[in-house]
C-alpha cells in the first residue's frame, strides 16, 4: 500500500507538532508492506517493523494538513506523512490498527468520527 504523500517529515519525539526539525518535499515515502512499513523523510529511506512502533498520532491543520506522526519504540525520532486526503490518511490508521499498533486516543476518534 503506497500513500500518497504531499511531504514527509522528521522530528523528535520530544518535540510538539507542528515544529518538525527535517523535511523531503520532493520525494517522501510511506510504504506499507505485511510485515514492516519504509519511509523517507529525509535524504534515505527506512524500514520499520510493526512491532516497533510505540504509538500512531494525527494531526490536522486547517484543511491543507493531514498527517500521520508514527513514532519508533527504540529510538527518539518520529516520522511524519501529510497525506493529500484525509481518506486515505484514514485507509492507513485503520491499518496500523489491524496490525495491532497502538493508536492514540486522537487517532481512534479519527476513526470513530468516520465509520460507515
Amino acid at each position: 500500500m503506497i500513500a500518497d504523500l504531499i511531504a514527509g517529515f522528521g522530528s523528535f519525539k520530544f518535540i510538539p507538532m507542528p515544529i518538525v526539525l527535517w523535511t523531503n518535499n520532493a520525494n517522501p515515502k510511506l510504504v506499507l508492506y505485511d510485515s514492516y512499513i519504509e519511509y523517507r523523510s529525509g535524504l534515505t529511506t527506512n524500514k520499520l517493523k510493526y512491532d516497533d512502533i510505540d504509538k500512531i498520532e494525527v494531526y490536522f491543520f486547517r484543511n491543507s494538513t493531514n498527517s500521520i506522526v508514527i513514532s519508533k519504540k527504540t529510538g527518539p525520532t518520529t516520522f511524519i506523512g501529510n497525506f493529500r486526503t484525509r481518506t486515505q490518511l484514514r485507509e492507513f490508521v485503520n491499518v496500523f490498527k489491524a496490525k495491532g499498533c497502538t493508536l492514540t486516543t486522537k487517532a481512534e476518534n479519527f476513526l470513530d468520527a468516520h465509520r460507515n
